[in-house]
């Protein structure tokens, strides 16, 4: 399926501004089956089976009910319709409905939400699962998946932002004001997508950078025992791109144990070894080479299938 109606952010369309909703996000939900039978039992009959409907349908059935609570209240007082649609707007529970909702949600979710009146809120799975920055000051308020993206846009320190916890919301209401609350416990384990943080987050981040590197050095120990330590006739790479941070790590650790070796065969040699060969100890190095070079002609197109034909040379 391809076309605007599949493209964050899913919009659910209503004449009412406090029943709109847009909704955008980074998630994968383990449980629709349970999530869409709810949606039926309430006496829905949702149109598409896929999560993103699902989650639309779901907040948006919760969000109708918080506006009618609203409107039940406020109905019998002496405003009249445009003064009593404003005060639903402003009295609108944001954390309780997002509480309400949440319930039955099983998965790794960052949810991005902007309801018709100008409220918006993001809410992370309380697993920990999809990973949530954000920053704010006086004019701005900003929600990425990534710290980096943030850095580099407002031109901040690693400490001027700040992760979203698991089960917390990040909540900007029209007025202005801006809260983070816990809606849903955190749980006892928290984890982290290790494909996202090993893999596909940018190195740059200042956190990830550190890993990375880590994750390289811990390789040494097996590397050392496959190649029986014949440093001589091991070259060392990297592919793809994006182990290039591992890779350096990995040189790093290589390097301490290199050395090591280095130091160990002057020690019991000390009283044979002329100049020359002590030289000659020095100077091995790790042997580290560019191996796989991506050339510009090999690089990936993502396409719509019915213009793959226009990218064929």
């Amino acid at each position: 399926k391809s076309g605007l109606t599949y493209v964050h952010p899913l919009l659910r369309r209503n004449n009412w501004a406090s029943r709109s909703l847009a909704l955008a996000g980074n998630f994968n939900m383990t449980n629709v089956d349970e999530m869409f039978e709810q949606l039926i039992s309430e006496g829905q009959h949702p149109r598409d089976y896929a999560d993103t409907f699902v989650m639309l349908e779901s907040l948006g059935h919760y969000l109708d009910r918080e506006v009618q609570y609203q409107y039940d209240k406020i109905e019998k007082s002496d405003l009249n319709g445009q003064q009593v649609s404003h005060r639903i707007e402003e009295k609108l529970d944001i954390p309780f409905l997002l509480k309400r909702a949440s319930k039955l949600w099983d998965g790794g979710y960052a949810l991005c939400g902007l309801i018709g009146c100008g409220d918006t809120f993001t809410l992370r799975d309380p697993w920990g699962i999809r990973s949530a920055f954000y920053y704010f000051d006086d004019e701005v308020a900003v929600v990425a998946s990534e710290r980096p993206v943030i850095q580099t846009a407002f031109n901040l320190k690693k400490d001027d932002v700040h992760e979203l916890q698991p089960g917390e919301a990040f909540i900007v209401k029209r007025n202005g004001t801006i809260t983070t609350q816990q809606i849903l416990e955190p749980k006892e384990k928290i984890t982290p997508c290790s494909f996202e943080r090993i893999y596909f987050s940018r190195g740059s981040d200042y956190d990830i950078y550190r890993e990375r590197k880590k994750l390289g050095e811990l390789l040494v120990p097996e590397i050392v025992e496959t190649i029986n330590n014949d440093f001589e006739n091991t070259v060392f790479s990297f592919i793809p791109n994006t182990a290039e941070v591992a890779y350096f790590g990995m040189l790093e650790g290589l390097e301490k144990h290199f050395n090591h070796n280095k130091a160990v065969e002057l020690l019991e040699k000390r009283d044979q070894l002329t100049p020359g060969e002590v030289e000659m100890i020095l100077a091995k190095r790790v042997r580290s080479e560019k191996v796989a070079i991506k050339d510009i002609k090999l690089r990936t197109f993502i396409a719509q299938g019915k213009s793959r034909n226009d990218l064929a040379a």
